[in-house]
């Protein structure tokens, strides 16, 4: 077979399928790139739910807690186990009939109940107070009161059942406990003073009381302008003496805090016409001049912390 003759014209470029074969690997990486952001936005939405459900998981526990909490009616219980004690303490009358002490306290016990709360004719009290409520749910709690038994500071612990705030009942015969045994007070030391701001001071000081006490009208010309200083009621107190005034060293700008110990003499003399009593004041300098801010009263200062 003889060889085809050239014919001296270039050949023709090829066409078909020659580009198809890279085409598919574009696809192939666009399809990748549009599921790792896929990828992210999920990943992303994830992690937001996380933190919103985080957030919302204390709100409710809170919430539970709130509702889990007692409803027991604690004012209303605490006057109920009051007015009781008043009753149940208060002697009978030496005529009196069990069946009238007994309607006595009707209105707080369990119907037919009363013979258990009866006491012994000798036993009285007074001064009943209000001490603490603790609930144990939403329908039991116990009232302690304090009171004068027989003339010794006890207290009276009260059991007391409630139907909701408007229906309540002694549950039973209240327990008489010890009050609490009186602290003895730590020794005290001398307190640090300084000394010249006290001199400086103790004119002012000592003319505020007077005026507390027996002539409101000069108030204004102790007290810090624009201070709401109420003054003792009239014809009680008379102005004596500042017996000490201490001021804490260390304290700068222009308000200080002092304590005054005070001694008054009653205006209508009696047996024993004189009492010391101490005041915080509040002091405050202006132009060279101490005027008082406010007057509370006192805790003994210079304590031993130890």
């Amino acid at each position: 077979m003889s060889p085809k003759r050239s014919t001296g014209e270039a050949p023709e470029p090829r066409t078909g399928r020659r580009g198809s074969g890279g085409r598919w690997r574009v696809y192939l990486g666009r399809g990748v790139i549009w599921t790792f952001i896929g990828l992210v936005i999920v990943n992303a939405g994830t992690n937001q739910y996380r933190v919103w459900t985080a957030d919302a998981a204390p709100a409710a526990q809170e919430e539970t807690t709130a509702d889990a909490a007692p409803a027991f009616p604690e004012d209303a219980a605490a006057a109920f186990a009051a007015s009781f004690a008043e009753v149940y303490l208060q002697p009978a009358a030496p005529d009196a009939e069990a069946d009238e002490q007994g309607a006595v306290l009707a209105d707080f016990v369990p119907e037919d109940a009363a013979a258990e709360f009866a006491l012994p004719e000798d036993f009285t009290g007074t001064r009943v107070r209000i001490v603490q409520v603790e609930a144990t749910d939403d329908q039991h709690g116990l009232v302690t009161l304090s009171a004068q038994v027989n003339g010794e500071p006890m207290h009276l612990q009260v059991p007391v059942y409630a139907d909701g705030a408007a229906a309540l009942v002694v549950a039973g015969p209240p327990a008489l406990l010890p009050a609490p045994a009186q602290a003895v007070l730590p020794e005290q030391s001398a307190p640090d003073t300084d000394s010249q701001t006290a001199e400086d001071m103790e004119p002012v000081v000592s003319g505020f009381l007077a005026a507390y006490a027996e002539t409101p009208e000069h108030l204004e010309r102790y007290a810090e302008p624009g201070a709401h200083i109420v003054p003792l009621p009239a014809d009680v107190f008379e102005f004596v003496s500042v017996d000490a005034l201490v001021v804490p060293p260390g304290q700068t700008g222009e308000t200080h805090q002092v304590q005054a110990t005070v001694t008054w003499q009653l205006a209508e003399g009696t047996e024993v016409d004189t009492l010391t009593q101490r005041y915080a004041l509040t002091m405050v300098e202006s132009a060279g001049a101490w005027y008082v801010r406010d007057i509370q009263g006192a805790a003994p200062v210079g304590a031993d912390q130890s």
